[in-house]
Formats: C-alpha cells, sequence, structure tokens
C-alpha cells in the first residue's frame, strides 16, 4: 500500500488529498505510478486547515487533525456527488465527514 504525508498532502493508491492554508481540500486520481495527479473536485473544511492526514486502514476516508484538537474522517465523494471534469476544469463538492473524536492537550504533572 503506497501512502505518503508531505506537508498537508497525503495519498494512498490511486488517489490523494492534498489541503491549503485555507481548508480547501482537493481531491486528486494518481495515475501512471503516482507522477500524474488529475483533479476530481474540492470540498471546504469547516475548522480551517487540518494539522495532520492520514488515510483510514480500509482507505475509505481520510482522517484529518485540527489544531484545535478536532479529529475528523473526510469522505472522497460520491460519483453522484461529483460535478464532472469539464473542459480540465474541477468543482466543488459537499464535505462528507463524521467527527471521531477531540483530543485534549494532557496537562502538566503537579509540582510537590
Amino acid at each position: 500500500m503506497l501512502r505518503s504525508l508531505v506537508g498537508s498532502e497525503m495519498c494512498i493508491r490511486d488517489r490523494m488529498y492534498t489541503v491549503a492554508a485555507d481548508g480547501t481540500a482537493f481531491y486528486f486520481k494518481l495515475e501512471d505510478k503516482g507522477q500524474i495527479a488529475s483533479p476530481i473536485g474540492f470540498c471546504r473544511l469547516q475548522g480551517g486547515a487540518p494539522s495532520c492526514l492520514e488515510w483510514t486502514q480500509e482507505g475509505d476516508a481520510c482522517l484529518m487533525g485540527f489544531p484545535s484538537g478536532e479529529i475528523l474522517a473526510v469522505y472522497p465523494p460520491e460519483q453522484s456527488d461529483m460535478d464532472a471534469i469539464v473542459d480540465g476544469a474541477t468543482f466543488e463538492y459537499p464535505t462528507k465527514f463524521a467527527g471521531l473524536g477531540f483530543r485534549q492537550k494532557m496537562k502538566p504533572p503537579l509540582k510537590l
């Protein structure tokens, strides 16, 4: 299984998410052993840009961790949700996500 994380970019097999600083997530199809990225569409994430990305073990969602501590599973678009690529342009698709948890920062140990 091909997985990599470079900045705010996450790849698995033949798909890739990359997230801009404003929280816009771009979804790509990878071809030619990952040498060609064909755009599929984009969605806007609530809460801005994540600080880390990881595909689920099943590869059906991209887990995104945010500086606030929220962890969301963001699902790729369904074929029926996507606006088809027309003349090389991609379009926005509805964001489908599930809240998985909230990570709290640990408090330092009490000094005695």
